[in-house]
């Protein structure tokens, strides 16, 4: 018949280890920092649970029986891990591990460092893996606090308590436009960046585009000729057509290898955007949140 957990105080289990190891009353007491009486009586509720006699008092000491003989090694091993899973010193060892971890992040980051995200997962065992989703219209602050994701990278930060930031890296913002823009030469003015019809990325909130959210949440007055779901859509559609985009410098360059596209200083005056790395702060305990955190800070290089 197997023996009902909820019916056992798993605290007699370090009796019961303490008396296999020394064999006598007196020293697993003081081993334990118990009095003599407590062990007694925590023995005697072990012997109603194990239905065995379990030790036999003889001159030499306290000798186990063969059924306390045979339960030892497993109740140690028991032990050794609930000691491990409890401690705050607990150790990560991502070539044995088996887990997925979860990251929140935008599209622009799958084109730029989930690869080398990837890479450094697989290099460091092959049981680890990654879910990884697409920032949207998340409420990335709420959905951290509910442990939905490990972390999350975007460009806008988010002020809470429950949520650890950390900045990664910067970017640097540009406007692309086709070669033979038949209004662009060598360069563009503010002017002529107003004047012209912009590719927007799909707005992630009500009221602002990425763009704007990324400069603080002032408003951009231009001419929206079509809003796009990813960055990687706006250099086929710019080739084409006499509209204008804005996005990182990093993208804009690899784009320009491929299609027939030139790159542009964005024409107002503003300091780099940061990137952000964001994490529930409820997970500081978990050692291998903290291992996987250590791993997007590494390759935060190759968001810059």
């Amino acid at each position: 018949m197997k023996l009902n957990l909820r019916a056992v105080d798993l605290n007699l289990l370090t009796v019961f280890d303490a008396l296999l190891r020394v064999q006598n009353l007196s020293r697993a007491a003081e081993e334990l920092g118990m009095s003599q009486p407590a062990v007694s009586a925590a023995l005697s509720r072990l012997r109603l649970t194990m239905k065995d006699e379990l030790f036999v008092r003889t001159r030499s000491g306290m000798k186990p029986t063969p059924r306390a003989l045979a339960a030892q090694a497993p109740v140690a091993e028991a032990l050794a891990l609930m000691a491990g899973a409890l401690s705050s010193d607990q150790q990560f060892a991502p070539a044995s591990a088996e887990r997925q971890f979860s990251l929140l992040a935008d599209g622009y980051l799958e084109m730029t460092a989930l690869g080398g995200i990837m890479q450094a997962l697989q290099t460091a065992g092959l049981g680890l893996s990654l879910r990884n989703t697409v920032l949207d219209r998340h409420d990335v602050a709420s959905a951290l606090a509910r442990l939905e994701y490990d972390a999350v990278i975007d460009f806008v930060r988010v002020e809470s308590d429950k949520v650890c930031v950390a900045p990664i890296g910067e970017q640097e913002l540009v406007v692309i436009a086709r070669r033979g823009h038949p209004r662009l030469r060598r360069q563009l003015s503010v002017e002529q960046y107003f004047a012209e019809g912009h590719i927007l990325l799909r707005q992630r909130s009500r009221y602002r585009t990425q763009l704007e959210l990324a400069l603080g949440g002032e408003r951009l007055q231009r001419r929206v000729d079509v809003h796009v779901q990813h960055f990687a859509a706006m250099p086929p559609v710019v080739a084409q057509t006499d509209s204008l985009a804005t996005l990182p410098r990093v993208l804009a360059e690899r784009f320009a290898r491929a299609y027939d596209i030139q790159v542009f200083p964005f024409p107002l005056p503003m300091p780099a955007v940061p990137t952000w790395l964001m994490w529930p702060a409820s997970l500081a305990g978990d050692a291998g949140h903290r291992w996987f955190i250590e791993l997007l800070r590494t390759q935060a290089r190759l968001l810059t």
